[in-house]
């Protein structure tokens, strides 16, 4: 946000490099978590009003963000025309004073949840906060508005009462006004909080039900007292950045000022996630609950699996990186040998699992998926172990490049195989009355393969225009790998994101259902029970890509040599041997009859001896009476459980 002739440039006159990335990342996934805190605000834990304005807040950060994404790639790409952009820019603005005066609504709430204390439960006139909301939006957007005008104009040489221009004046004035609104109703929200409290203690002899609202009101104030004492500080921060480019005349060509306004863009991207998220942790129920649906354990247990990258990159930084950090030989072969074993290893297992696939452990199209998803790991081993030959033994010159596109398309199938499994348990959730009679393998051959045939392509570029860049010597300040990197991390997130919503949403169905007919529940145990079986290779898989976007981004974007790019280099490889032999052992393990096969191929259950044949067995004949007698018994008992007798 600049106050500058340049205001209504949606992106800093002078960007930190990088740090935009950084920002955009934060963009994407703040509307994901205000996403949440919606579904959450569902439930009833504050009062209908009080949702209203946290809903409010939500939404507000959603477009915030959204629209600062748009900013910021018409900034590089110039695609919106001028009317719709500066349109797009005054309702960021506005957004950025909704977050400045959002203590103003919720002290008023408060005000009114304590002077109607008596009644305040039972009130549902939801008619007055949603035009407060309405109101409050409308006048932020008509501030922005008047702002962008008054940057606009021409005549802005002629100085101010107070800063650079008299425009510069009014703008300091609305600021100083709306920041001084957000100062006056934290201080309002704060003595209502210690009335309440003061009420508490002499109400005693009230009835329960006015006592109960009293606590109410003492505890969410407690709840948001944190939550608007931090909007407080991110409000103070914005009034300082913008009323300092408004008191100093040369602040256009200041760099400090360019640092001024690229954070503001980041602590923007920033409170979007944190507010909600400390909305969501200081109420203890709201905490509750969203332990109960992402089943939060107390240990956290590390997944020692990552993914690993391509020889060509390792060899590339190997080379064109000059760093003392260099390995002995002895070390260097010893490394190697060990990458081999267990690529080797990876490799055996990874066709065991597919051995073990024929069988119908899972539905025909979830083999499908973990087949292709098989074939990749095999194909990521067998490609790095020609690799470690080659480097031995140069033999493969002439298809070394094409053994490298090999291996990167099997690591970009790595990355993406969240989507195509999420949307498999997507279809089983929604077809759960007909799904185990469902024998659409063919769309899911179709889908594995259009897989394949888009990660193949994607490598092959990424190959050739890594080639392109080291001929121009520009390699390693690309800013398309940059996007192409936080674009697969994003959509790994979300097929993970996906999956657990969909083993939530089976878990409550299984709960609902109960009356259901059996081949129904049957169905949904079965998608609950694989859903299980799979998270633990989704989380997994979260790590490996987390990993493979750090390390990417730090090698083809950073650039830096020393020792983290070693570490890198070197480890790449080791933890892709390790992702293809825990992949496979995880889901062997985790299914109870393929782990019992695998038992028994592997002779380690126990033997069942057979009885001695020279032993005789003694049996002795009962009566006829005492037969007669057990019958009897049975027929009574049998009789009075039925009622049968008057």
């Amino acid at each position: 946000m600049e106050v500058q002739s340049d205001m209504a440039r949606p992106s800093p006159v002078v960007t930190i490099p990088y740090l935009e990335y950084f920002e955009l990342l934060l963009d994407v996934l703040a509307p994901f978590v205000n996403i949440y805190l919606l579904a959450l605000l569902r439930r009833p834990f504050f009062h209908l009003n009080l949702r209203i304005l946290l809903s409010q807040f939500s939404i507000g950060f959603i477009c915030l963000t959204m629209s600062r994404v748009l900013l910021v790639v018409h900034a590089k790409k110039n695609f919106i025309p001028e009317v719709p952009h500066t349109m797009l820019h005054v309702f960021h603005d506005g957004l950025v004073f909704g977050i400045m005066d959002v203590s103003i609504l919720i002290s008023v709430e408060r005000i009114f949840a304590t002077v109607w204390a008596e009644k305040y439960e039972e009130m549902s006139r939801t008619w007055i906060t949603i035009a407060s909301t309405v109101v409050m939006w409308l006048l932020n957007t008509s501030f922005a508005y008047y702002i962008y005008v008054c940057v606009s104009r021409e005549h802005k040489t002629r100085e101010g009462s107070f800063t650079i221009s008299k425009e510069a004046d009014q703008i300091a004035a609305i600021l100083t006004v709306v920041m001084a609104l957000n100062f006056l109703g934290l201080l309002i929200f704060e003595l209502v909080r210690r009335y309440n409290k003061k009420r508490w203690r002499l109400d005693l002899r009230n009835r329960l039900s006015h006592r109960y609202q009293i606590m109410e009101n003492i505890r969410t104030s407690k709840q948001l007292q944190m939550f608007l004492l931090l909007d407080l500080f991110i409000s103070a921060y914005f009034y300082g950045a913008i009323i300092r480019g408004l008191f100093i005349l040369d602040s256009r060509n200041n760099m400090l000022s360019a640092v001024f306004s690229q954070v503001f863009d980041l602590i923007s991207a920033l409170s979007a996630s944190i507010l909600p998220c400390l909305c969501i942790r200081t109420h203890p129920k709201m905490w509750i609950a969203v332990k109960h649906q992402i089943r939060i354990r107390r240990t956290v247990c590390r997944i020692a699996a990552s993914q690993g990258t391509s020889a060509e990159r390792s060899d590339r930084y190997s080379t064109h990186t000059e760093t003392p950090y260099s390995m002995p030989a002895v070390l260097a072969v010893a490394l190697k040998s060990a990458e081999f074993a267990f690529q080797l290893c990876g490799l055996l297992v990874n066709v065991y699992f597919l051995f073990l696939l024929r069988r119908p452990f899972f539905h025909l199209n979830l083999r499908i998926m973990l087949t292709s998803f098989s074939l990749g790991l095999i194909c990521l081993t067998s490609t790095r172990m020609f690799v470690v030959v080659n480097e031995i033994v140069p033999y493969l010159r002439e298809a070394r490049s094409w053994i490298m596109i090999a291996h990167n398309s099997s690591i970009a199938m790595v990355m993406d195989a969240t989507i195509l499994m999420a949307g498999e348990r997507i279809l089983a959730t929604v077809l759960v009355r007909r799904y185990e009679k469902v024998r659409f393998w063919l769309f899911s051959v179709v889908c594995a393969a259009g897989v394949w045939a888009f990660n193949v392509s994607f490598a092959y570029y990424m190959f050739h225009r890594r080639k392109m860049n080291l001929l121009q010597n520009v390699a390693g300040h690309d800013h398309f790998f940059a996007g192409v990197y936080i674009s697969a991390i994003i959509l790994n997130l979300l097929g993970v994101a996906m999956f657990l919503s969909i083993r939530r949403q089976n878990q409550n169905r299984w709960k609902i259902d109960l009356k259901k007919n059996l081949a129904h529940r049957y169905q949904i145990m079965e998608n609950i029970r694989t859903s299980q079986q799979l998270s633990i290779v989704m989380a997994a898989d979260v790590f490996v890509s987390v990993y493979f976007f750090s390390a990417l981004y730090y090698l083809d974007i950073v650039g830096r040599g020393g020792v983290l790019s070693l570490f890198f280099g070197v480890s790449f490889d080791f933890v892709a041997a390790l992702a293809a032999i825990f992949f496979p052992c995880v889901f062997m393990t985790s299914h109870r009859r393929m782990r019992g096969v695998v038992k028994r191929h592997l002779c380690l259950r126990r033997k069942n001896y057979a009885v001695n044949p020279s032993i005789k067995m003694i049996s002795v004949k009962r009566s006829d009476s005492i037969v007669r007698a057990e019958a009897n018994l049975y027929f009574k008992e049998l009789e009075r459980t039925w009622n049968m007798r008057k």
